[in-house]
């Protein structure tokens, strides 16, 4: 899908479908996006949150309304809960231009219900929006929208190096080993080579060794060699097409 040019949305990540599939029923949640991006696109692993430890966050009021950001503030406060939020809170931080279903938004509307019960009686407050995000552990990595968060990954060779463990992982069915580290380091440089084309990258998937073993091949091509699908004449190509940042 091509989005206008002025638009905040772009690739993966401006779709409502990633938006809304990585929040809860009613909010946002940040947390949930910078993991999906943590785990999915960097192939790092967040572990879960301590045993006994109280993840719910202090409800806004009519005394004092604050948004999701302000709210997840406590994870910052909490030893227990800080070293890992560092990690994805940032992240998502920067998508909160987005509201749970995904529809973009200018400010934060919460909803103070009325102790009477009765509907009529709620409460709507709109609030300012911070939607300035980073990812940690990648330099100059500030963006408010999915437009530049695309473009950050799709430059990242970390980013890069995991959408080639993803395709290995869907397409064996299985994480991979020390084993198989030579056949992912080719499969990256075929990919980077082609300046980043999703379509080289799974024709040297389909060549490599693990691919063919079990396969009934013919005696001339049993001995089939991994070997990159492009000439490597693009190995400074800039990684536009990497799907990530997508077309705009």
């Amino acid at each position: 899908m091509k989005f206008p040019a002025d638009t905040h949305r772009a690739g993966i990540l401006g779709e409502a479908s990633f938006l809304a599939a990585n929040a809860g029923p009613t909010e946002t949640s940040p947390t949930a996006r910078g993991i999906f991006i943590r785990e999915q696109l960097l192939c790092q692993n967040v572990p879960p949150p301590p045993p006994n430890v109280d993840t719910n966050l202090p409800e806004a009021n009519a005394d004092k309304p604050l948004t999701r950001r302000a709210r997840m503030m406590n994870h910052e406060a909490n030893p227990l809960c800080a070293s890992c939020h560092r990690l994805m809170d940032p992240i998502g931080f920067g998508l909160e231009s987005f509201d749970a279903i995904g529809r973009y938004r200018e400010h934060e509307t919460i909803l103070i219900e009325s102790e009477t019960g009765k509907r009529s009686a709620d409460k709507k407050i709109d609030l300012p929006l911070d939607t300035n995000g980073e990812v940690r552990g990648i330099p100059d990595s500030t963006f408010s929208d999915s437009v530049k968060l695309g473009q950050i990954l799709s430059q990242s060779t970390v980013c890069q190096q995991c959408m080639v463990r993803q395709i290995f992982r869907y397409a064996y069915g299985r994480m991979e080993t020390s084993g198989d580290d030579a056949t992912i380091g080719q499969l990256f440089a075929s990919f980077r080579d082609s300046g980043f084309h999703f379509k080289d990258l799974l024709i040297g998937l389909i060549r490599t060794p693990q691919f063919l073993d079990g396969l009934d091949l013919k005696p001339e091509r049993a001995n089939l060699k991994v070997e990159p699908a492009v000439s490597p004449k693009a190995v400074n190509a800039k990684p536009s097409s990497l799907n990530i940042e997508a077309r705009r």
